[in-house]
This record gives structure tokens, sequence and C-alpha cells, in this order.
């Protein structure tokens, strides 16, 4: 089932592989539950929902240019993410090679021969379940966790907030569309494997090396990881980074998206490139409460858990005929939720005020009543 393991190293992105870390500083192992759990069942369930390729096929017709704002807005978090992280705490800038040849390695192949994709997902794969051993191997095969920063039961708060993200955003994912293409009837199969195994093998991953990876978030404990194994971490983290790339932005190739879009997205991404070096310098930890690179890392999550699961709840989950929403007011509706549910959630994760994570998920699904019908 060589789809499947294009379907985990697809999902494997810069959330998979650092969100947990986050999650695990402050909350422990229960952080890492929180996020595993709605992630894959949520991400797995896709294959079960959608049950055909017709189905896929008019998603990606009618939702094409949100796809399309999905599939960007994740080229430019993964951007930032390998400049800021993988570049300034863990490999040095230089190493930065890695990352991007290995991404016109994937995206010149798919180019040449889009098939190759799940091969080639298969060998990212089994590269990551070695860094994986060898880390292990270096810590001596105990999983060493941080104590947790906060009290262990806030972790409740965040449940609802995985819960609607995970279930929600597979859907504008281009990459599981293609999977359901190529393996219709088996897809139940395919994702359930892909997610319910190797994705989960990854995650485990994330969660191994968590402590490390925690302590070189903040710029004093830079270079605190032994070089050996900065390396090992960051090679991951940079191919799969590269890998999921490269995919998207076929994906993005493939929709045939007009030349004005092509320039906004060059631009997203050289911006994202930009906050990165920028904020990843910046001492503004006394205002915000945390440093600047963790900082821009926490703003494009909102578009995961606030911006795309909106999306979903207002124009993508069926409806009785007549009864559509129009499209003005849904996205002013969007608009008007991303910024009062953003500064909630910054004030909840960055503040430790996690009740208000609930009221914003409570926002977020009443989007779906508040505007009224056409009838």
């Amino acid at each position: 089932m060589k789809w499947a393991f294009f379907l985990a190293c697809s999902w494997t992105w810069c959330i998979g592989m650092f969100l947990p870390v986050l999650l695990v500083r402050n909350w422990g192992i229960w952080g890492w539950v929180v996020f595993a759990i709605p992630n894959i069942i949520g991400a797995a369930a896709m294959g079960w929902v959608i049950r055909s390729r017709d189905v896929s096929e008019r998603i990606l017709e009618r939702h094409r240019f949100a796809i399309a704002i999905f599939s960007l807005i994740t080229v430019a978090f993964h951007i930032y993410f390998v400049y800021w992280f993988v570049g300034e705490r863990l490999m040095g800038p230089w190493l930065l090679v890695i990352p991007v040849g290995a991404f016109f390695l994937f995206w010149s192949t798919s180019r040449t021969s889009p098939q190759a994709d799940p091969l080639m997902a298969i060998i990212v794969w089994m590269l990551s379940m070695c860094a994986f051993g060898v880390y292990a191997w270096h810590s001596g095969w105990r999983l060493d966790l941080l104590p947790s920063l906060w009290p262990r039961y806030e972790v409740i708060w965040l449940l609802p907030v995985c819960v609607v993200g995970f279930v929600l955003c597979p859907y504008l994912d281009a990459t599981f569309h293609r999977a359901i293409l190529a393996t219709g009837a088996r897809s139940r199969l395919v994702f359930t494997l892909g997610f319910g195994i190797l994705f989960l093998c990854m995650i485990l991953f994330t969660l191994w090396y968590a402590r490390p990876i925690a302590a070189a978030i903040y710029p004093a404990n830079a270079g605190a990881i032994p070089r050996a194994i900065a390396l090992v971490l960051g090679t991951h983290m940079s191919i799969q980074s590269a890998f999921t790339v490269s995919l998207h932005v076929r994906e993005l190739e493939r929709m045939l998206l007009s030349t004005r879009f092509r320039i906004n997205a060059i631009l997203v991404c050289f911006a994202a490139t930009i906050l990165a070096g920028f904020i990843s310098k910046a001492d503004i930890s006394g205002l915000i409460g945390t440093n600047g690179g963790e900082a821009g890392y926490w703003l494009f999550m909102s578009a995961y858990s606030i911006l795309c699961p909106t999306y979903v709840l207002i124009f993508m989950i069926p409806r009785p005929a007549g009864r559509e929403i129009p499209m003005k007011k849904g996205l002013v509706l969007l608009g008007l939720l991303l910024l009062i549910v953003g500064p909630l959630f910054w004030i909840a994760i960055l503040h430790r005020q996690m009740p208000l994570l609930a009221v914003g998920v409570a926002l977020i699904v009443a989007s779906r009543w508040v505007i009224p019908r056409r009838v």
C-alpha cells in the first residue's frame, strides 16, 4: 500500500514534527495524547467519509481556490519553520542547502513522473525511521520528557481545538484528494494504514525528541544539542518538510491557477522568509510572553485552528438544496471570526488563559448557523 506511505509523509508537516514538542513542554505526555488521537482519527476518517472519486473531484472543483490557499499557507509555513528553527536552532544557515536541495529533487521528479511520489514517500518514511532509530539508540531507548510547565489537567481545554482542527482541515488538503483519486475503493484501507500506523510512528518520533527540541527553542540554549544529534533531527525535519512542500507546489501547479495568483503566491513565500529572518532575531519575549520565533509559529497555526475549519463548516459540509450560504456573507463572517477568535487563542496559549479556547471553538462551531440562509 504505497499510497499509505504517501499520506503519512504528506501529513508529516512542521505541525506533526514540532507542535507536539510545544504541547509536551507545556502539559507533559497528555499534550501529545490530545494532539495525536484527534489527528490520527480525523485524518483517517476522510478516507471513510469521501466514498468515491466523484465526490473528491466535485470538492476539488467547487473549492479549488480555498484548497489552493490551504496549500499556499502550508508552503509558507514550512518555509518559515525551516528557516527559523531548522536553520537557526539546529543545523545552521549553511545547511539549509539540505531542505532546498531535497525540495528540488522531489519537485523535479514529481513533474517528470507523478507516479513516483508514493515510491519517494516510502524512501522518505524509511529515512525518518532510521533517524528515529539513531536518536533512540543515542538516548538509550528511553523516553525522557521535560517536567510540564503548566498543570496537566488544563490540557482538556486544548482538546476541542484539536478535534475541530484535525477533523475538518483534511478536506482542504489537495494531497489527500489525490490519494483518494488514486486508490478509489481502497481509500479506506489506505487512509487507515497511513495514519493509524505509519503516521503514528512519525509522531512517536516527535514525542521521543521533545525534550532536546523544546530546549532548543530558546536562543540561550542554541548549541545545547550534540552536533551529530542536531544534524539527525534537522535532516529528518528538512526532508519531511521538503517532501510536503514539493507535493503542495505540484498540486498548485495542477490547478492551473491564474498568473496573478501565482505572483501573489511567490510574494507570500518571500514574505514568510523575511518574517522568519526578522522574527527569529527579535527580542520581544517581554511583550508577548515567548520568543519571536515561537510567536510566528503560533500565528501560522491560527490558519489551521480557525480559518480552515471555519471555511469547511460554513461552505463545505452539505446543506439541504436551496439553503446554501451566500459566499460574500460567509467570507465576511470568516474574517470576523479570525479577528475575534485569533486573539482569544493567543491569550489562551501564550498567557495561560485556557478556558478561552472553549469560547473560541464555540464561536467557530456556531458560525455554521449564524448566517441567514437563502430559501
